[in-house]
């Protein structure tokens, strides 16, 4: 029988550190390609040097069915790249490291279940994101609140800076909402940490994250695994003040309409209605013209995979979603749980209206595309595992210290 190790307390807290090391790397990269540089150095070494330790590990992580799905729906998008304007080798690239990150999230599942393990993530953003404001607000007296808050490098649009910050706030929440060990002060922190973010992510005026972070907060108090009454009230209080916020400030953030967004999914439509069934080919840009603006997408990240790879790549996308949520779903009631659904939630909505970047490397769009499901994935994984009852977390048998079962 095949077993998957349990890491050591160092191995875990290290892992867990280039976990945060990658997250964080689109507030620092000064280019997009510095993002995919930070998970070679941080994410894809570490990964090659626990494949190299837990052989068995990976051969296990391969052998489920998630990965089974996952590979048939990339064989197929990296074979539309033939017919399309996607580099083939560059695609082989994407998904080698993709699997790699679903290996590594799976061998760090038990340390996901830790509460503190997002803090020095959503302090980093509220560091950054407080610096921005006070560049871009304070020291500039020529901008006002309809000025978006833009970051830099990786961040270099506020869709970007909105989308990948919202992200940010969903993780810090979710640690904060599931801790009941630390102090004080450290909660104290947090809730600066998470105001501060969450008021700035208000500031790129990036609506679909904003109505994401609501809907995820929401998420979180449904899931939330002990139920603890001032934690979900909490939690529907802050839900309930950025809905306020938004309906206040609604003339503000309804002025540009609908940022063309129906007229792109109208040229997008277009653009699918010639090759309905097998798409134009990973990598297709759009031709066509969106409102005043030519767009290279459909700012939907399903009318872009449709347009790309047709009703056969959407129906392979869901045919390995649907049945990895439904599992998650029936997992159970953990903190690792509940994070994987809100931030999939959150992921949901900024999707919806943005769409590139299907098969790409790694990059600050993967916190709202496949970050979400290497999370779901390692937990539909780790709770195959035997629990023990009398812990919070999946500890393994002193049986079999040092070993848990997958199979």
């Amino acid at each position: 029988m095949t077993t998957i190790p349990t890491l050591t307390n160092l191995q875990s807290r290290w892992f867990s550190f280039v976990l945060i090391i990658f997250l964080s790397s689109p507030m620092f990269a000064p280019e997009r390609d510095w993002v995919n540089l930070a998970f070679n150095y941080s994410v894809l070494t570490t990964a090659i040097y626990a494949a190299y330790l837990f052989w068995p590990a990976l051969k296990t992580t391969l052998k489920q069915w998630p990965i089974y799905l996952y590979l048939l729906f990339s064989i197929y998008m990296i074979t539309s790249s033939y017919w399309g304007d996607g580099e083939l080798f560059a695609q082989l690239r994407g998904t080698g490291k993709m699997l790699i990150f679903f290996f590594f999230c799976v061998l760090i599942s038990d340390q996901l279940e830790n509460r503190r393990s997002w803090y020095w993530l959503i302090i980093a953003g509220a560091l950054y994101m407080g610096w921005l404001y006070l560049l871009q607000f304070k020291f500039n007296t020529n901008v006002g609140w309809n000025y978006r808050l833009t970051g830099h490098g990786a961040l270099y649009l506020p869709i970007l800076t909105g989308g990948y910050m919202g992200g940010i706030f969903v993780l810090g929440l979710s640690g904060l909402a599931h801790d009941s060990n630390s102090p004080p002060w450290l909660k104290a922190i947090m809730i600066a940490a998470l105001l501060i973010v969450g008021y700035t992510v208000l500031k790129t005026d990036t609506r679909s994250a904003i109505g994401g972070i609501v809907l995820s907060s929401i998420s979180l108090a449904i899931f939330h695994p002990s139920k603890t009454q001032h934690k979900l009230i909490f939690i529907a209080l802050l839900a309930a003040i950025y809905g306020a916020l938004f309906y206040l400030f609604y003339d503000t953030f309804t002025a540009r309409g609908d940022s063309l967004r129906f007229s792109i999914w109208s040229d997008a439509w277009m653009q699918i209605s010639e090759a309905p069934w097998f798409g134009h080919g990973l990598g297709t840009r759009m031709r066509v013209m969106g409102g005043t603006l030519a767009h290279v997408d459909a700012h939907n990240y399903w009318l872009t995979l449709w347009l790309q790879s047709g009703v056969v790549g959407v129906t392979l996308w869901f045919v390995f979603a649907t049945p990895l949520y439904i599992r998650l779903l029936l997992c159970p009631p953990s903190a690792a749980r509940s994070t994987a659904l809100a931030l999939s939630l959150y992921a949901f909505c900024v999707m919806f209206f943005e769409g590139s970047g299907i098969m790409a490397r790694p990059s600050e769009r993967w916190l709202t595309q496949w970050i979400p499901i290497a999370l779901a994935m390692a937990e539909v994984l780790r709770s195959r595992r035997p629990v023990d009852t009398e812990s919070n977390y999946n500890q393994p048998s002193p049986k079999n210290q040092g070993e848990t079962n997958l199979t």
